[in-house]
């Protein structure tokens, strides 16, 4: 150990020693023991790596393997609900409100229907105040001893891309000859689908103008899995036309002949 010593260290201590051997060896014995434990221990803390050198050794060591990160869900897109066929259940059987529920009609047995029209997107319109929700399944509004001109109105649902749509909704729902809404029921409302061509049905009756607006039907369509598209459809060479802030050229039905219209829905699809 005194062999580690630094050369000053030692001539200190042989200093001391010849010092004590002039004085009172017995009265600085103990701080000669102390200086040298101490000069042991600086000895000791210099044979140790600098704290920088242990700080390298630590950071050079090899890290553990990162954790896998899990895989990302991507968010779903929100698509409109399809609507499903719904009656009112909130209704007695014996209602008198109760409109006679009369199935979908398949379009293909009946007459033929002229080469769809496609030129465009269909535009919207509003949906207006009457409109029920879960109207029953039937292309028949038109019931027995109804006032009004009869109306059979026929058409395609179609793509973008023009390609009839099978299966599509729709909704009708108008006011009666005489300009008045069944509020409190589903007089002249019902909703059908299209057959598997892309068409469909309607018969009815020709409504009648109601708070000073020509006369319409409203219609809500959608495709499977599609957003909805609400608009109304017009007569042509009505007068009322041109005095409606919501009459567009492009929801002008097509007469078909004697008491018959047609009309192409163009929707986009999901």
């Amino acid at each position: 150990m005194l062999s580690r010593l630094p050369a000053a260290s030692l001539l200190e201590l042989s200093f001391m020693i010849g010092t004590i051997r002039h004085r009172s060896g017995r009265l600085l014995l103990p701080a000669l023991l102390l200086f040298f434990l101490a000069a042991c221990r600086g000895n000791n803390a210099a044979d140790q790596p600098p704290a920088a050198t242990i700080a390298v050794a630590v950071t050079t060591a090899e890290a553990p393997a990162p954790t896998a990160r899990p895989a990302v869900t991507p968010t779903a897109t929100f698509v409109v609900p399809f609507p499903a066929p719904g009656e009112d259940t909130g209704r007695a059987e014996g209602d008198p409100t109760l409109p006679t529920r009369t199935p979908t009609p398949a379009a293909s047995g009946a007459e033929a229907l002229p080469a769809p029209v496609c030129n465009g997107l269909t535009p919207a319109a509003a949906e207006g105040e009457f409109y029920l929700p879960n109207t029953p399944e039937r292309a028949v509004l038109r019931e027995a001893g109804m006032a009004g001109v009869s109306l059979r109105l026929s058409g395609y649902v179609l793509g973008p891309d023009c390609a009839p749509i099978p299966g599509a909704w729709l909704d009708f729902w108008q006011a009666d000859a005489d300009g008045v809404y069944g509020t409190g029921s589903f007089r002249l409302r019902g909703h059908q689908f299209t057959d598997t061509d892309g068409r469909y049905m309607l018969e009815t009756i020709v409504p009648g103008a109601a708070s000073g607006r020509a006369p319409r039907l409203y219609v809500k369509v959608q495709t499977p899995g599609g957003a909805v598209l609400t608009t109304q459809l017009f007569f042509p060479d009505d007068p009322a036309n041109a005095a409606d802030a919501e009459f567009q050229p492009a929801l002008v039905v097509t007469p078909a002949g004697e008491g018959m219209a047609s009309f192409d829905f163009v929707v986009a699809t999901p």
